[in-house]
């Protein structure tokens, strides 16, 4: 289905055996129990797989969405939760990627399996359009204040950071759109 290479196939093999060792026993629990996915992230990130989409000039895989797509698909398999939160890391990650050279930092450390990433785009007032956000980011010049109420945000209260989908306002009007992403350690989040 996915038309994987050699290469790709190695790696999907890699992740499914993980998934089996280290995700599959925990699913059950998490499900009964409400917890977050905190040991699997884990395991994840020891075998490099929160690294998957980050650069490889920045210690990453830097494998592509197809391979990541079988990934969380494997994943899911085993346990969908899990799945859910790492598809929302890379998901972030994308968001950094994007972003150029200002989130070199961040990107290693995903990499080193030392930052879980996620999105905090669904917001009241958007009818779940992340791409209608009603949240605010206001560039005063020397600061850029972000006013953002989010209904959802997978991996809350775990992740390090958070990229967020807001209309940017300069000078008074809406300018663009702008995603930004927050250190969840920041007393805004």
């Amino acid at each position: 289905m996915y038309r994987l290479t050699p290469a790709h196939q190695q790696i999907l093999a890699t992740i499914s055996e993980l998934a089996d060792r280290d995700i599959a026993p925990h699913a059950a629990g998490v499900d009964r129990d409400s917890t977050f996915v905190g040991d699997s992230i884990a395991a994840l990130a020891r075998h490099g797989f929160l690294g998957l989409t980050v650069p490889a000039e920045l210690g990453g895989m830097g494998q592509g969405p197809v391979i990541a797509a079988a990934a969380v698909e494997a994943v899911a398999q085993r346990c969908a939760s899990t799945a859910m939160v790492f598809l929302m890391h890379l998901c972030g990650i994308a968001c950094y990627a994007a972003a150029g050279d200002k989130m070199r930092g961040p990107l290693r450390n995903a990499a080193a399996g030392a930052h879980l990433a996620t999105l905090a785009f669904s917001e009241p007032g958007s009818r779940s359009h992340f791409w209608a956000p009603v949240s605010q980011a206001a560039d005063s010049g020397e600061h850029v204040r972000l006013t953002a109420r989010k209904s959802f945000v997978t991996s809350a209260g775990h992740a390090e950071a958070m990229s967020r989908r807001l209309l940017k306002f300069s000078g008074g009007s809406v300018d663009d759109y702008a995603t930004f992403s927050t250190s969840t350690a920041s007393p805004s989040c």
